[in-house]
């Protein structure tokens, strides 16, 4: 799996996270929209079926928790992959919030 190579690449505020396999045509996407004061909602993920099997997908979700980390965002999970892989992993709560935890929040 040495062979994926993930980058970050800024689009305005939004985020895009790119993974490219060495000697593969194409690329897997993880996309994060920016809703201000570091926070991102983490739109869609996608791989190419030709690139599938490969465990692209969750390593882009866990690359964009690295980043989130060392880069001091919040992430609100809308893409249905993202969601599963944040119930697999509780410990990711400090980067993953819910909407409703993010709205309560801003109340207090």
């Amino acid at each position: 799996m040495d062979a994926v190579k993930i980058h970050r690449e800024m689009q305005g505020d939004d985020i895009r996270l790119v993974a490219k396999v060495a000697g593969v045509e194409g690329e897997g996407e993880l996309t994060l929209k920016s809703q201000g004061s570091g926070l991102y909602i983490a739109d869609h993920t996608g791989v190419p079926d030709y690139m599938g099997g490969q465990g692209i997908g969750s390593r882009l979700v866990e690359f964009m928790i690295e980043n989130a980390r060392e880069n001091g965002y919040k992430v609100i999970p809308q893409c249905p992959f993202i969601a599963q892989k944040w119930n697999d992993h509780p410990e990711w709560s400090d980067v993953i919030v819910s909407r409703d935890s993010r709205k309560a929040a801003s109340q207090e």
